[in-house]
C-alpha cells in the first residue's frame, strides 16, 4: 500500500514514524517545511517540500497513492483546500484530520467520508477517560471493522469462580483467546518472585485468581458491555 501524508506535525510525524516502524507501506510525505522534509525523507519513496494549497505541488506525486492523510489540524483553510485539490486529483482515499466539528462539517460537505474524519485530541480523551473509569482494562488494540482485542483484569467479585460460569460467548458474544497470570516461584537466592504465564489455550475450569487477565476479542459494542459489568 502506498500512503501519502500531508504535514509534518506531531500527529502526521506520529503516523509517519509508526507506519515507517511496521514497514509494509510505501510512504510519501509532503510538508512545505524543508528542513522537516529533509529530516524525515530516509525510508521513503517520495518527499517532497511544497505547499498543499497548491494544487501543482501534489500533481508532482506518483498518480498510484492509494490512501492520503491530511494532517494538517491548527490550519482550516489549509487542510479544507488540501482536501478540495486531493478530491479534485480524484485521489483513491482521503483521511482528513479535524480540529472542530465546524471543520468536520466542511470536510463531510466537500466529500469526505464521515468514517474518514479525525480528531486526535478527542479520540485520546475518550480512551483516557475509559482508561480512568475502568482501570482494569489494560490494552484495546483495534483488529479490523468493528472487532478489538483488550486484555480485562478480573474484579475482586470474580475471584474463585471459573472461566466457564461467565458465559462470555452466550452473554456477550466474546472469546477468551488467552489468559494471563502471575505464578509465585523461588529464586535462587531462596527469595518469592512472581512469574507472569499465559495460558493460549484456556481452559474452562480455568478458577479466577488475583491476577488474572483476560485476553478477549469481540465487536468493541460487545466487549465495552462486558467491561461495565466486570
Amino acid at each position: 500500500m502506498k500512503i501519502l501524508i500531508i504535514g509534518l506535525g506531531t500527529f502526521g510525524k506520529s503516523l509517519f514514524e509508526e507506519l515507517k516502524k511496521d514497514g509494509t507501506s510505501e510512504m510519501v510525505i509532503v510538508d512545505k517545511d524543508e528542513n522537516l522534509i529533509e529530516m524525515n525523507k530516509e525510508g521513503t519513496s517520495y518527499a517532497i517540500a511544497g505547499d498543499s494549497m497548491n494544487i501543482e505541488t501534489l500533481q508532482k506525486l506518483p498518480t498510484d497513492i492509494d490512501v492520503a492523510v491530511c494532517c494538517i489540524g491548527s490550519d482550516m483553510s489549509a487542510s479544507l483546500i488540501t482536501c478540495l485539490n486531493l478530491k479534485e486529483l480524484q485521489m483513491n482515499r482521503i483521511i482528513a484530520r479535524s480540529s472542530s466539528s465546524y471543520h468536520s462539517q466542511i470536510l463531510r460537505a466537500i466529500g469526505i467520508d464521515k468514517d474518514d474524519i479525525i480528531f486526535p485530541e478527542e479520540e485520546v480523551g475518550v480512551r483516557l477517560g475509559k482508561r480512568l473509569l475502568h482501570r482494569h482494562v489494560f490494552n484495546n488494540i483495534i483488529l479490523a471493522g468493528n472487532h478489538v482485542l483488550s486484555e480485562i483484569k478480573v474484579k475482586n467479585q470474580f475471584i474463585g469462580m471459573k472461566l466457564k460460569d461467565l458465559h462470555l460467548r452466550e452473554r456477550f458474544k466474546i472469546n477468551v483467546v488467552a489468559i494471563k497470570y502471575r505464578e509465585k516461584e523461588i529464586s535462587e537466592d531462596g527469595e518469592n518472585i512472581y512469574i507472569e504465564k499465559i495460558l493460549d489455550v484456556p481452559d474452562p475450569d480455568y478458577v479466577f485468581t488475583s491476577d488474572t487477565t483476560l485476553v478477549v476479542v469481540g465487536e468493541e459494542s460487545a466487549i465495552e458491555r462486558f467491561k461495565e459489568e466486570l
